[in-house]
């Protein structure tokens, strides 16, 4: 398999062929004789003939076949306990509205009543533990 190999990374080497940097590497490795493990060599043997093979009867192109894949980002969760309570503005800061208008209002002052019914602006505080809940606000 040795011999096998070494014919064929000569014979890619001198062909025209555009080979991967990686599969580059490997050849000149094995040329030099600076291969420490058989398996690396099997490797190196399936990476050469496993590209012929799997395109003789593949539809999919050869780069898609062989390219690096993107991880994907994790999605940050909002919580939609704070969501429902609190509403982002400009420059990182919140909004709620008070408690204390949704019933019993008749036996409270109209002074009161008109003062339940402004928002209320977060504090520093508050905007430290708001951008951890809500993300993409």
């Amino acid at each position: 398999m040795t011999s096998l190999l070494l014919r064929t990374a000569q014979s890619l080497t001198q062909k025209t062929l555009r080979l991967t940097p990686t599969i580059q590497r490997h050849v000149a490795q094995h040329i030099n004789g600076s291969y420490r493990s058989k398996e690396l060599l099997a490797k190196t043997w399936h990476s050469f003939h496993a590209p012929s093979m799997a395109r003789s009867f593949s539809s999919t192109p050869l780069l898609q076949q062989y390219s690096a894949k993107r991880q994907k980002k994790y999605k940050l969760k909002t919580n939609h306990a704070a969501a429902a309570r609190w509403k982002a503005l400009s420059r990182r800061m919140y909004k709620r509205s008070k408690e204390g208008k949704s019933h019993f209002n008749v036996k409270k002052n109209s002074a009161r009543l008109n003062r339940l019914g402004k928002g209320a602006m977060s504090v520093p505080y508050h905007v430290r533990h708001l951008k951890k809940l809500l993300p993409y606000a």
